[in-house]
């Protein structure tokens, strides 16, 4: 079966029910077999038949299925869905930090990063983005205003630099104002960012339910417990690696694991000599990939042995 949505599923495991052994194929291998016998017609049948001979062609080109339970279908459906928003509220702050850069560069550039979006400055560039009005009311206003919202992120010491920077920007801009060419409106503006902030927080509460669910979904799931413990993975890596693993038993040797997931690099011999390796194959579900590579970028910081693997890969000359 070429699983391709999630219509196959559910035909899958009756098939499995009812005693039969069903194989999907690496995508990358049915695409080579597809394109060699498409070469002069172009079909559903065409694609039925590559399909039905890449295990015979190629026998590590497909994977026997392993149908999975309810509780880890949905624990991979939750978590692709978490990493889809996460993905999408980092282009929104991405978007917002653009227009505050527009509005104000000495504003944007102190508050680069996670600061934009402290409460404070959430705040601010909601409500009072205009830098010429907060400068009107004056800065033992403005310091009172951002104390009272503050709570225990941005003190004192942040506060006087974005007034400092509030009134660089009016220094820089206020030529372009007082001869009204300034190229973009204060009030217009700050209704794109208030519009953007409010999907943002929309999104990261989505986020937080969903995380809830995925914590109740793994705890279901005991045989995963330990992925907690290795070094790196953590509350919101070992989920993902249960939900794309499944029943590890599945991968009679480690060869077989790391040739699923896609770790193992494709190597290029010719006439006897030892072979090149290149770039790993693009085997693999790509989001277990992604995080594990976060979880490789931690552990490496705490494990003395992971450290020195780095260490002697990267003198070696191999790319971070």
């Amino acid at each position: 079966m070429e699983p391709t949505g999630l219509v196959w599923l559910p035909l899958a495991a009756e098939l499995v029910r009812r005693g039969h052994r069903v194989y999907v194929p690496k995508t990358a291998k049915l695409a080579a077999l597809r394109s060699f016998y498409s070469q002069h017609t172009k079909s559903d049948s065409t694609d039925a038949h590559a399909q039905s001979m890449v295990r015979h062609v190629d026998p590590d080109g497909t994977y026997e299925l392993d149908v999975s339970s309810a509780d880890q279908t949905m624990l991979r459906m939750f978590v692709k869905q978490r990493a889809r928003l996460t993905s999408d509220i980092g282009r929104s702050k991405t978007r917002i930090q653009s227009w505050l850069l527009l509005a104000s560069p000495a504003l944007a550039n102190l508050l680069a990063g996670r600061k934009t979006f402290i409460a404070p400055a959430r705040k601010l560039i909601a409500e009072r983005l205009d830098p010429f009005a907060v400068q009107a009311e004056g800065v033992d206003a403005f310091l009172a205003w951002w104390r009272a919202r503050s709570h225990q992120n941005g003190g004192a010491e942040l506060a006087e630099k974005v007034w400092a920077a509030i009134e660089e920007t009016c220094d820089s801009f206020g030529p372009l104002r007082e001869s009204d060419a300034l190229p973009f409106d204060y009030d217009l503006l700050q209704q794109l960012i208030a519009s953007e902030l409010r999907r943002v927080g929309q999104l990261e509460e989505h986020v937080r339910q969903l995380e809830v669910q995925i914590d109740a979904l793994f705890a279901r799931q005991d045989a995963h417990a330990p992925l907690r413990e290795v070094p790196g993975f953590g509350a919101a890596i070992a989920p993902v690696m249960a939900a794309f693993i499944g029943n590890i038993s599945r991968f009679p040797k480690l060869k077989s694991f790391t040739s699923w997931f896609g770790f193992i690099p494709r190597t290029k011999q010719t006439g006897g000599r030892p072979g090149k390796r290149q770039r790993m194959t693009k085997a693999g579900p790509k989001l277990a990939k992604q995080y594990i590579y976060l979880a490789a970028e931690v552990a490496r910081r705490h494990d003395p042995e992971l450290a020195w693997t780095y260490r002697q890969a990267r003198t070696a000359g191999r790319h971070h």
